[in-house]
């Protein structure tokens, strides 16, 4: 009897553990993905590398970080005191040390000194860590200082760093490539100038030069507002093409080591029910001992508290059987969305869309506002659920920033004569008229800098309107809210898909509407 009771505690010890390392290791994961998110949202390098700087030392801490990269062949520096330098050497040894090897470093801090007793008191660590990206070396990162409660996650920032070298690497291309095209621009300009100054003789001439300078000027300063245009949203969208990959990367090795939690816990179940019974078994069989057997018995039963552990063991069981089952359901909606830049169309149910985006955003909508659901009955329909997730997030999050306190975001699907409407509502602060008419524009946005970039809704238009023949409207009253209303065609493919979906061994199946859901979540 004792030795099975030290059993079941030892596997309820063992289940607890793995509950706390799980709900860690999901802590660290939504950690790396809001910095991930905030530095990918950054435009322009310099913003993107004070962005970086400030939000990792507002998340990890440090006494001061310090970033070193490469443009063409000049080094350059920046610090989170708002220095930025061209170097001509590194003077830091742990940093030459990285630059040379291409590996972290780490580095304890030993103050004994201070007389204090704990570790928290008398230990720091500095880490340094090159940030690659595709095996090459962008630049070097030092965090010093930090405190010894952030060691668990020394092993998981290489990932974030590896993608913070990319979007570093894109930074630095696109700042090289916009500083060659001022200077050709400028150097173009110079040359005009002093045409126009060697002509201001001849009137005549000068004024048709003149003429046809401006025109040339205005065409000029057209195409490059485009090729701005043009190279941002590029930019925008191989940011999101990297956060897919890595998501995708990040779901796949949890989804794994979830798999065995979950078909451990069912097993767990199994061998509580097992002893349960034994036990059973067990107390009728020593029914009929002498009463001091019985009383010491039933003096060690109550002692182990076997009676409480039988109770609480299943239901502790089931708990986290929940748990673990919402987590994987959380790694199947990243990977859902995280294929935002798959250009493939396939049949897909709108409505599981919608609710693999609410996943992924709820953590942002919790606090800001109630979230209703009218789901109606809706038809499967070909298109690119990846692209339609990226603007139903998109609408999603600009609701819950224009509710200030506490609101209501309400989410409509229907099918209407030919076609499925989705509506979101909010109860926010509302769009003021004057700005109506230009919420589709590239850039345009009412937002604080660094925190909006204007191509959000730009994107959702070009999805919505330009790549599924759908459209996007918007109505809203300044003080009671805003509606976004997206209509998409029930169209089919051409070829063998016509009349169905084609199944995974391919065979077809018949389209089958998404069920009719109402639901309301605070």
């Amino acid at each position: 009897m004792p030795e099975i009771t030290t059993t079941a505690i030892d596997e309820l010890c063992r289940l607890k553990e793995r509950n706390r390392k799980l709900a860690r290791d999901k802590s660290y994961l939504q950690l790396i993905i809001n910095l991930m998110n905030k530095v990918s949202a950054a435009q322009g390098l310099e913003n993107m590398i004070g962005i970086l700087l400030n939000n990792i030392l507002d998340v990890i801490g440090g006494a001061n970080i310090v970033l070193y990269y490469m443009i063409d062949d000049d080094l350059h520096y920046a610090d989170i005191f708002g220095k930025r330098a061209g170097i001509d050497r590194i003077d830091d040894e742990l940093v030459s040390r990285v630059f040379d090897s291409a590996e972290p470093v780490e580095q304890e801090h030993d103050f004994g000194d201070t007389q204090m007793l704990t570790p928290e008191f008398t230990k720091a660590y500095t880490w340094v860590f090159p940030l690659l990206a595709g095996g090459e070396l962008i630049g070097v990162i030092k965090l010093e200082s930090l405190h010894i409660s952030m060691r668990e996650l020394y092993g998981k920032l290489p990932t974030f760093f590896n993608y913070v070298a990319s979007v570093l690497k894109n930074e630095i291309r696109s700042h090289t490539r916009l500083k060659q095209a001022f200077d050709q621009l400028r150097s173009l300009n110079k040359k005009l100038e002093e045409e126009i100054s060697e002509r201001t003789r001849a009137e005549k001439q000068l004024q048709e030069y003149a003429d046809d300078l401006a025109g040339s000027n205005s065409e000029l300063l057209l195409a490059y507002g485009e090729l701005k245009k043009a190279q941002s949203q590029l930019l925008q969208q191989d940011k999101m093409a990297s956060i897919g990959q890595l998501a995708a990367g990040v779901a796949h090795e949890i989804n794994n080591p979830m798999g065995f939690i979950i078909s451990n816990l069912g097993s767990l179940g199994k061998y509580a029910e097992k002893l349960g019974a034994y036990l059973d078994s067990t107390g009728q069989y020593l029914a009929g001992s002498d009463p001091e057997s019985l009383a010491f018995l039933a003096r060690e039963r109550n002692k182990f508290k076997i009676d409480r552990i039988r109770k609480d063991l299943p239901e502790l069981i089931i708990e986290s059987q929940e748990g673990a089952e919402r987590v994987r359901r959380i790694v199947q909606d990243l990977k859902s969305f995280s294929r935002v830049d798959n250009a493939d169309l396939a049949y897909a149910d709108i409505n599981e869309g919608l609710e693999s985006t609410l996943s992924i955003a709820w953590n942002e909508l919790k606090y800001k506002a109630t979230l209703i659901r009218e789901f109606g009955c809706l038809p499967k329909i070909y298109c690119n659920l990846g692209q339609l997730n990226q603007v139903f997030l998109n609408i999603l999050i600009n609701a819950a920033h224009a509710i200030e306190d506490r609101g209501e975001i309400r989410i409509t699907t229907r099918e209407e004569e030919g076609s499925l409407k989705v509506a979101i509502s909010d109860t926010g602060c509302g769009i003021p008229p004057e700005n109506a008419g230009r919420i589709f524009d590239p850039f345009f946005t009412t937002k604080e800098i660094g925190k909006g970039t204007g191509l959000g809704l730009a994107i959702a238009y070009d999805i919505i309107v330009n790549k599924h023949g759908g459209t996007i409207a918007v109505t809203s009253e300044v003080g009671k809210g805003s509606t976004f209303t997206i209509t998409l065609p029930i169209k089919r493919a051409s070829g063998p898909e016509e009349n169905g979906t084609v199944e995974p061994d391919g065979s077809m199946s018949p389209d089958k509407p998404a069920t009719l859901t109402g639901a309301t979540a605070k």
